[in-house]
C-alpha cells in the first residue's frame, strides 16, 4: 500500500488477515458426497456415507446413471462392480486418491462463482477472501469453494458486500464438515500507534503448535508398518533383520499377499527384487527407498478407507489433517501418522469427533515415540516449548 501523506485517525482502522488455519488438501471422500449431494439436490445432512448411490437416487436410473458419469470423469481409472449399491463411506475407500478438485467439480465451482458472484468479483477475489477473512490455505479453500456447490445462490449475487456475506456463510458449513476452527482476525493497531511488545502469559496455551520438521513416508516405515497391520503387531515388533518368510512362519498366503502389496506400493521396483520375501525387511527397504515417494497407491487407498470406514460421518480426511496439523505435523509427517493408524484400526466407526481426536491423539503419540519426534506443544504460553504427547503405545489388537 502506498504511504499516507497524513497519519490516519485510530477509529476505523482495518482488522488485521485472519490467522492461518493448517492447510489440508480436499478428500475423495468429500469429493464424492457433494458429487451426490448436487445431484440429488439434497443437503449434505440428507447425503449420509451410510446410504448408498441407489438408496439416494430413489429408484431413478436416469439420475444414477448421471452420478456414476460424473465419477468416472471425476476419478479417472475409477472401476469397482456395482458402485451404485455400495454404502458411500466404503465407495469412497475404493476410490483414487486426490489432492485437488476433479473434471466434473473444478468445472461446477467456475460455473458457480462466474454466474452468481457480482461483476468484478471473479474466483480470484473469492480465493483471496476466504484467506485474508478466515485464514484458508489453497487447500481448504478449494475445499470450502467444494461444499460451495451445495449452498449455490439461487440468482447473481446484488453486490461485493452480498458475495462476502455468502462467502462467511460457506466458510463456516466447510468448517463445520471438516472439524476445523476459523482462523479469527487478529486485532489492528489503532492507525498511528506505536508498536508494542506484549508478554506472553506465563501459563497461557491455545497458541498454534510449534511446527515439527517435516518428513515424508520411507520405505521402510511402510513395510514395517504392512507387516504389523497384516500379522496384528504393533510397527515396532516388525524387525528389520526379520524377513516376510520368518515374520508370516509358514502361512503362505499371508505371505503372498504381503508381496502383492508391496508391488501395489512401489509398482515395477518390487517386482525386481529376487527373493523378496527371503530378505530382511530392512534390506527390502534399501533396495525400495531410491525412487519411493511414499505414500503409494496402496498406503493412499488403505489409510482412505480408514477414515472412510472408522471416523464419524463428520470427520473425514480433512478434518483428520487439519487436527494433525494442529499438533505441529507437516503434510509428510501427517501421511507417516495416517500410515501408522493402519496398525491400530478401530473395530467399528468412532461416535464422535471427540472420540476420533482422541484416536488421533494415540496414534501421533505413538507415530512420535517410534520415529524419535517431540510433537509441537503450544506456542503461546510462557513454557511453550515443544512437548512430548501421552498416549497409548499403537496396537494392532
Amino acid at each position: 500500500p502506498r504511504a499516507a501523506a497524513k497519519a490516519a485517525p485510530a477509529a476505523g482502522a482495518p482488522a488485521a488477515a485472519a490467522a492461518s488455519v493448517p492447510d489440508a488438501k480436499v478428500a475423495a471422500t468429500d469429493v464424492l458426497q457433494v458429487l451426490v449431494a448436487t445431484r440429488v439436490r439434497k443437503p449434505l445432512s440428507d447425503v449420509p456415507m451410510s446410504k448408498s448411490i441407489k438408496e439416494l437416487v430413489g429408484g431413478k436410473s436416469t439420475l444414477q446413471n448421471e452420478i456414476l458419469g460424473d465419477m468416472g470423469q471425476e476419478f479417472p481409472g475409477f472401476s469397482v462392480d456395482k458402485p451404485e449399491e455400495e454404502p458411500l463411506g466404503k465407495l469412497a475407500g475404493s476410490l483414487p486418491p486426490v489432492d485437488k478438485l476433479g473434471k466434473i467439480t473444478s468445472a461446477a465451482v467456475n460455473k458457480m462463482v462466474g454466474a452468481k458472484m457480482p461483476g468484478g468479483f471473479g474466483m480470484s477475489n473469492v480465493k483471496a477472501y476466504l484467506g485474508s477473512a478466515h485464514g484458508l490455505g489453497a487447500g481448504r479453500t478449494e475445499g470450502a469453494l467444494l461444499y460451495a456447490l451445495t449452498e449455490e445462490p439461487a440468482s447473481r449475487l446484488g453486490s461485493e458486500a452480498d458475495a462476502k456475506a455468502w462467502l462467511d456463510k460457506v466458510a463456516q458449513v466447510y468448517a463445520s464438515a471438516a472439524g476445523i476452527t476459523l482462523g479469527a482476525p487478529a486485532a489492528a493497531a489503532p492507525a498511528g500507534a506505536a508498536p508494542m511488545m506484549m508478554a506472553a502469559p506465563a501459563g497461557g496455551g491455545g497458541g498454534a503448535a510449534a511446527p515439527v520438521p517435516d518428513a515424508p513416508v520411507s520405505a521402510q516405515e511402510f513395510i514395517r508398518v504392512l507387516v504389523a497391520a497384516k500379522m496384528k503387531q504393533k510397527p515396532s515388533e516388525a524387525l528389520d533383520a526379520k524377513s516376510i518368510k520368518e515374520m508370516v512362519a509358514g502361512k503362505s498366503t499371508l505371505q503372498n499377499e504381503l508381496l502383492g502389496d508391496l508391488q501395489a506400493e512401489f509398482g515395477d521396483a518390487a517386482t525386481k527384487i529376487d527373493g523378496a520375501a527371503e530378505m530382511p525387511l530392512g534390506q527390502v527397504a534399501a533396495a525400495l527407498a531410491g525412487g519411493y515417494k511414499g505414500p503409494g497407491k496402496y498406503a493412499a487407498r488403505a489409510t482412505q478407507k480408514l477414515v472412510s470406514q472408522k471416523m464419524p460421518g463428520s470427520f473425514g480426511m480433512s478434518a483428520v489433517k487439519g487436527y494433525l496439523g494442529e499438533k505441529g505435523l507437516g503434510a509428510g509427517r501427517q501421511d507417516g501418522v495416517l500410515l501408522h493408524a493402519l496398525a491400530s484400526e478401530p473395530d467399528a466407526r468412532l461416535g464422535s469427533d471427540a472420540d476420533a481426536k482422541a484416536y488421533w491423539d494415540a496414534q501421533a503419540s505413538a507415530y512420535a515415540s517410534l520415529n524419535g519426534v517431540t510433537l509441537g506443544g503450544g506456542g503461546g504460553g510462557g513454557g511453550g516449548g515443544a512437548v512430548m504427547m501421552a498416549g497409548p503405545a499403537m496396537s494392532g489388537e
